[in-house]
């Protein structure tokens, strides 16, 4: 949300973080990172609605390619992170615990086209 607030600050001033406000491109991209990766998880982003990854990049100033790198990155990172805890549910004999793993370990391999 803070992300998301500070973006429309610098887009109601006609401001870009890269471009005018001298952020580095590492910067940028941790502000993209801060603002996906929790709409991710929580299922705002899908495969259907990329046109909020599209707002985000557009108004952070981000190469459209970059853009897509960084949210890959992200997509890759949570799966290992999703993966990772079923496997420790399914150690503990929790099996039970790992359908809302599994159905969001779905979702994101829908960004992956196939890779």
């Amino acid at each position: 949300a803070a992300v998301k607030a500070f973006r429309d600050k610098c887009n109601s001033m006609g401001m870009e973080p890269q471009a005018d406000l001298e952020l580095s491109k590492s910067s940028v991209e941790d502000l993209f990172e801060k603002e996906v990766s929790p709409a991710l998880v929580s299922g705002e982003i899908t495969i259907d609605n990329g046109e909020i990854l599209s707002e985000i990049q557009d108004s952070l100033g981000m190469d459209p390619e970059e853009a897509e790198k960084v949210f890959f990155d992200i997509v890759v990172k949570r799966a290992q992170s999703v993966t990772s805890r079923m496997r420790a549910e399914i150690l503990r004999g929790r099996e039970e615990n790992c359908v809302d793993l599994i159905e969001r370990l779905v979702r994101y391999s829908q960004f992956s086209n196939g890779e």
